[in-house]
This record gives C-alpha cells, sequence and structure tokens, in this order.
C-alpha cells in the first residue's frame, strides 16, 4: 500500500500553519503519509509555506487537486470555506478531512454530509484535543485519543 497523500487547504498563521508542521512531521517519521501539497489564494503567505514546508503550493484547491493529486485533503481555511471545499472535492472523490465549527450554519453541515454521501468520499470532522488542557492552564498533553463519526 502506497503513502496517503494530504494536501491542506489554507496556509495562514493559525490552523494552516499548525496543520502543515503536523503533516511535515508525519511525512518525515512515517511511510504511511504525504504532505503533497497545498492551496493558499495570498501569494506571499503560499511563497513563504511553500518555502518553509519545502512542498509545492497552488494559488486554488482545483489547481492543488490537478497538481498534487491528494487522496484526502484537510480545511485549514476558516469555516464558511468548508462548503466549497467539500463540494469539489467530492467531485473528484478526495475524502476532507475539517476543524470544528464543520460549518455556520446547521443547513450547511447537513448538506456537507448528503454531498459526501453520495460521493462515497469520508468527510471528518476532528476537534483539537491536545490544546484542550494548554488552554484550561493545565500545560500541554502528551497524548489523546479522538474518535469521529460520520452516519452512514
Amino acid at each position: 500500500m502506497g503513502r496517503l497523500r494530504i494536501g491542506t487547504v489554507g496556509a495562514g498563521t493559525g490552523r494552516g500553519q499548525s496543520w502543515m508542521s503536523s503533516l511535515d512531521k508525519l511525512t518525515r517519521l512515517s511511510d504511511l503519509y504525504e504532505f503533497c501539497g497545498f492551496c493558499e489564494v495570498n501569494e506571499q503567505k503560499r511563497a513563504a509555506s511553500a518555502e518553509t514546508w519545502g512542498v509545492p503550493g497552488y494559488a486554488s484547491l482545483i489547481e492543488m487537486l490537478d497538481g498534487a493529486a491528494p487522496d484526502a485533503v484537510l480545511g485549514a481555511a476558516p469555516p464558511d470555506a468548508n462548503l466549497m471545499t467539500l463540494g469539489v472535492c467530492a467531485e473528484r472523490g478526495v475524502h476532507v478531512m475539517t476543524e470544528i465549527p464543520i460549518a455556520p450554519t446547521l443547513a450547511m453541515a447537513d448538506f456537507m454530509v448528503e454531498q459526501a454521501r453520495a460521493a462515497g468520499i469520508v468527510l471528518e470532522v476532528a476537534e483539537q484535543v491536545w490544546l484542550w488542557a494548554d488552554e484550561s492552564g493545565c500545560g500541554p498533553t502528551n497524548s489523546s485519543s479522538v474518535s469521529s463519526w460520520m452516519p452512514a
């Protein structure tokens, strides 16, 4: 089995860079994953991130899907971009993972789940559980376990 190729949407200073750092580590430390590219509309952020992480940056999601050919995409852009990300990826059979909130409204979230089901792709919604202890003042955690569920 080959590596799972993962791309990201968004290279912002918050979750975009956090996800990219994690994907870089997974690529270096495991033979299961490959950080294959990212898309970012801001040209300066795109160039800086491409240099920092050593992966190609693309100006749009479609360019990234065509150029990097990821198996899965991590949505690191603001939540209002998740609907578009899921829609484009679903059309191409690319799995999507995003953080909470899944979407700005329940109707949009329901539509995303319907689109994922219809396309036969996995839509995972994650929470940054590893931050909880640090945010509460207890200090960083060393490990955590998160399970996800998407109704069939």
